[in-house]
């Protein structure tokens, strides 16, 4: 895997290499002897822009002159570094001349794994330092992989399960017409199952990067509304109270209608879920600065305040009991995440704790300014 987080498939490349940026190129050689002494592969670079290119082909750490960040191309490196795959944390070593931090190595500091060392340094104390390092950056190998296996199971699983499912759902359709109750079960389960199933493939494909997008200039407001109205039926016939208040005109979005009815479509029936007889849900649109803002607010059973970091997480399974007694495997709320991600979005839950409720902000990037700000009610679709 590089490290922009390509993966090929068989390849899991574990670097040790160091990559040393020195402030004098005359110390290349002497410090590639010293370290290989001590059985560390040390690969010296002229400038930061041949360092990031190195960087792409793997690397345990980058060692780095605090002089050379003086040089252009320190906004690449610190984009490099912010830009990482989830499971990347590079280390960096700096080694600079002053007491104080400068400003730029203060600002990598924020953003990246970085350690500074005080220049004259001990060799030992830099092979200590380097060291840990290069055990850090194994550790994130294993997450890579842990990750990599994870999703090719997840691909396994999904498509081993498509077939013997769709044999049960054509089966399922010669009983159409059959007044039996348990063949009405048998088929609303294996829909269920289906969905699941489903929601398995698409997070593997996301993940794995094999899914596309078919973008498009599109009403956010009429798919929000087409949405609520799929699942208002759902809503009334277990006793909740669907509002729904959108703008006057269109709030135009880039991204795949589908797939954002996808993500609308998790949101609500998760609300549904988790929402006792009795209980609310609004769904409102609103134009803020130049984002298109989609919330579902719920007065559910809310999110406990140490589970609302993880909510997003794949087989999180989250609130404990749903309508039904069951949550779930957390497929839908995963799935939800990447597809806005992939669409330059961020989608954000809160909740005041355990039995207050939640509400779910999608946010994407408004293709347009809204034609019309005023917002009005609209009844529940029926």
């Amino acid at each position: 895997m590089s490290e922009t987080g390509q993966l090929t498939t068989g390849e899991t490349p574990r670097s040790k290499r160091v990559l040393f940026l020195p402030h004098n190129p005359h110390d290349a050689a002497s410090a590639r002897e010293l370290f290989a002494e001590h059985d560390v592969e040390l690969a010296a670079v002229e400038d930061l822009a041949a360092l990031l290119d190195e960087a792409g082909h793997n690397a345990g750490c980058l060692l780095i002159a605090e002089e050379k960040l003086h040089h252009r191309g320190f906004s690449r490196l610190a984009e490099y570094l912010e830009g990482q795959p989830e499971w990347s944390d590079l280390p960096v070593i700096i080694a600079t001349r002053e007491e104080r931090v400068n400003q730029r190595v203060w600002h990598l500091t924020k953003i990246a794994n970085v350690t500074v060392v005080e220049r004259p340094v001990r060799i030992q104390t830099l092979l200590a330092v380097v060291r840990a390092a290069l055990r850090d950056r194994d550790r994130q190998y294993e997450l890579r992989d842990s990750i990599a296996h994870r999703d090719r199971f997840l691909a396994m699983v999904s498509h081993e399960l498509r077939n013997p499912l769709t044999s049960i759902l054509l089966a399922l359709q010669l009983q159409d017409g059959t007044d039996n109750p348990s063949v009405e079960v048998i088929q609303r389960q294996t829909h269920n199952i289906q969905r699941i199933v489903d929601d398995l493939r698409d997070i593997s494909r996301i993940q794995r990067g094999e899914i596309s997008f078919d973008r498009q200039q599109l009403d956010l407001v009429d798919i929000t509304d087409e949405v609520v109205e799929d699942f208002a039926p759902i809503a009334d016939n277990q006793g909740l109270e669907l509002n729904v208040n959108l703008p006057d005109g269109p709030l135009r979005v880039q991204g795949d209608p589908m797939r954002l009815g996808q993500v609308l479509g998790n949101l609500l029936s998760n609300a549904i879920r988790y929402t006792p007889e009795g209980g609310r849900i609004d769904v409102k649109i609103r134009h803020i600065d130049d984002k298109a803002v989609v919330t579902v607010r719920d007065t559910g059973m809310g999110i406990p305040t140490d589970e609302l970091d993880h909510i997003f997480d794949v087989f999180s399974r989250g609130r404990a009991q749903a309508q039904g007694g069951s949550a779930g495997l957390g497929l839908g709320l995963n799935l939800a995440y990447s597809i806005v991600q992939q669409h330059d979005g961020e989608l954000v839950a809160t909740s005041p704790g355990e039995g207050e409720g939640s509400t779910f902000s999608l946010s994407l990037p408004a293709a347009s300014p809204s034609s019309a700000s005023a917002e009005s009610r609209r009844p529940p679709a029926r």
